[in-house]
């Protein structure tokens, strides 16, 4: 699932808590569309670490001539990130771990 498709499905569960008959339903449908934001918060933030882990690497990622299947190599680096699990990028950019933080 991309973020587009949960970003309607975020929609979706906003809507369906807005027209829910009762306060519990209500609640269900929101907290799910709270869960679903997080997450798209989340890959974006990481998103933003693998961009700023190729800017600055940038020289060493192009000799290494990686490419993949795709011609542009930070398109490349990002769907290996989020494919093989086998490039540790530092998380600069990650949520709280609390409401506190």
């Amino acid at each position: 699932m991309n973020i587009q498709h949960m970003e309607h499905l975020f929609k979706i569960q906003v809507f369906l808590g807005i027209v829910a008959p009762n306060f519990e339903k209500r609640m269900n449908y929101l907290l799910d569309a709270f869960y679903i934001l997080r997450k798209i918060i989340e890959i974006s933030l990481t998103t933003m670490n693998v961009i700023d882990f190729f800017d600055k690497n940038r020289e060493e990622i192009e000799k290494m001539n990686f490419i993949g299947t795709d011609l542009n190599p930070l398109s490349s680096l990002i769907s290996h990130f989020y494919i093989e699990k086998d490039i540790k990028i530092p998380q600069i950019y990650k949520l709280p771990e609390s409401l506190e933080e």
